[in-house]
């Protein structure tokens, strides 16, 4: 039941990514739900199966998406797992200013990789994959704060109304908890 859901949710998240949000455009900016899925899951969640769904995530994109293979999942889940540690070690509260700034460290991020990617790929290969080059600078700051707008929506639109989500992961911990003895 719970894979089942996971695998609608992954479904509907690429899917709404593909036909609603690579439409809108801010300023040249274009939001990236997957981003802002990505970097609420990795400060809100621990486990590794949510790294196996933003993995397999961020690869059902790239597929569906018929980008160059591989940038753009590489990418989420370097962020991902940057993001998570960072949340984990570094940024141990769970207060506004701490969430905010693992928010826009992981956009920021994002952005610094998709730009390193994109260089490195249009050395090696031709640069008919990569001929926006210009376009990248130019829409980087309406990236940014697009990317961490949506960012902070989708976490807290996870945490404060959809709180059930995050605990069915959990759950299977409680149960073999009930089964143990206390000592």
């Amino acid at each position: 039941m719970k894979m089942a859901f996971f695998a609608i949710l992954l479904v509907f998240t690429v899917s709404l990514q593909l036909a609603v949000f690579s439409q809108l455009r801010f300023f040249g900016a274009v939001p990236d739900l997957i981003l802002a899925l990505s970097l609420a899951l990795a400060i809100l969640k621990n486990g590794s199966g949510v790294k196996w769904f933003v993995l397999i995530m961020a690869v059902f994109y790239d597929l569906t998406a018929n980008l160059f293979f591989g940038l753009f999942s590489l990418n989420i889940f370097i962020v991902f797992c940057f993001i998570r540690w960072l949340s984990r070690y570094i940024l141990k509260q769970s207060g506004f200013w701490a969430i905010t700034l693992s928010l826009f460290i992981g956009v920021l991020s994002f952005e610094a990789l998709a730009g390193i990617f994109k260089k490195i790929s249009s050395a090696i290969f031709s640069d008919y994959f990569f001929s926006n080059w210009p376009d990248f600078f130019s829409a980087l700051p309406a990236n940014l704060i697009c990317n961490f707008l949506l960012s902070f929506f989708v976490f807290y639109a996870l945490k404060d109304f959809f709180p059930d989500l995050l605990r069915m992961a959990s759950k299977r911990k409680k149960r073999a908890s009930l089964i143990l003895p206390d000592d």
